[in-house]
């Protein structure tokens, strides 16, 4: 490697170390616990009232849903982006 980049080995070393700091400081840090629960609990009451528009609102906007049917129903084609499409993608199979 450190051929390739023209720098010796120690000064790839520490280019790589910065570069893992770099990624870790960019990093968002994880949300806690309750919070985690509290957005599960709502979907799973949003889902279970076949409420569309709460399904929305908790999902990231730009989330992406695939799917593969393993085999025994047809898989999705091209990956639903977007929170709106991922909840009506979805709908058919909440429970309301």
């Amino acid at each position: 490697m450190a051929q390739v980049l023209g720098r010796t080995p120690a000064a790839c070393r520490q280019l790589a170390s910065s570069a893992r700091r770099r990624v870790r400081a960019a990093q968002a840090p994880p949300t806690p616990i309750a919070e985690q629960t509290a957005v599960v609990r709502h979907f799973k009451q949003a889902w279970e009232a076949g409420d569309i528009e709460a399904l929305i609102g908790l999902l990231d906007p730009d989330g992406t849903a695939t799917a593969d049917g393993g085999g025994l129903a047809p898989a999705v084609a091209h990956p639903v982006e977007g929170a709106e499409q991922v909840a009506r993608f979805l709908r058919p199979w909440a429970s309301g």
